[in-house]
């Protein structure tokens, strides 16, 4: 008897059980062996390195959308940039500038960067908010997107095969923009 197609609610329980271990994959650089992990998990997994790691077959049925930038004083044009990254996949991965970056663009943050993760990763639309690192392409490697969403007013790069997104919303920018409140 020929295997029956699997139906709407069983794709959508797949995804969000790849999307767990995806996340789980990302913040402990692989996921321990010893982690307790649902039988039906190690269907997507393969052992690498003394880590499971998502298989590619796996990985492919979900579509991971990353931003990034300093998130300092988070406001709502931040809510609403994140809330149309989202939209444009399963999982949203928001990459924190170092410290060293924010001070590089001409300002230290008043949060520190442990402080700022926590504060992204209260946030509803946000799946996952990681620290990155001064190596940009480092954190696009571990990360792994399929598509780099961009702030209206961030400089946009390009990554081969990965899709690169203008996200053309703003509130009030002449007012509401991290630097104009510092000045207020």
């Amino acid at each position: 008897m020929p295997k029956k197609e699997k139906n709407e609610r069983e794709i959508k329980k797949e995804k969000k059980l790849i999307k767990k271990l995806y996340i789980l994959q990302l913040v402990n650089n692989g996921i321990p062996k010893e982690k307790n992990l649902p039988e039906k998990a190690y269907d997507y997994l393969e052992l690498k390195k003394g880590r499971y790691w998502l298989k590619k077959e796996a990985r492919e049925k979900i579509k991971v959308v990353a931003t990034g930038g300093v998130f300092d004083i988070i406001h709502y044009g931040h809510i609403l940039t994140l809330k149309e990254a989202k939209k444009l996949g399963d999982v949203l991965v928001v990459v924190l500038a170092t410290d060293e970056v924010a001070l590089r663009k001409g300002r230290k943050p008043l949060h520190e960067q442990d402080k700022r993760v926590e504060m992204l990763n209260a946030i509803k639309y946000v799946d996952i908010a990681i620290k990155g690192v001064d190596n940009m392409m480092d954190t696009i490697n571990r990360v792994r997107p399929d598509i780099i969403a961009f702030g209206y007013d961030q400089v946009m790069f390009f990554v081969p095969g990965i899709e690169s997104v203008r996200l053309n919303v703003a509130y009030k920018p002449d007012v509401i923009k991290t630097s104009k409140i510092l000045k207020q």
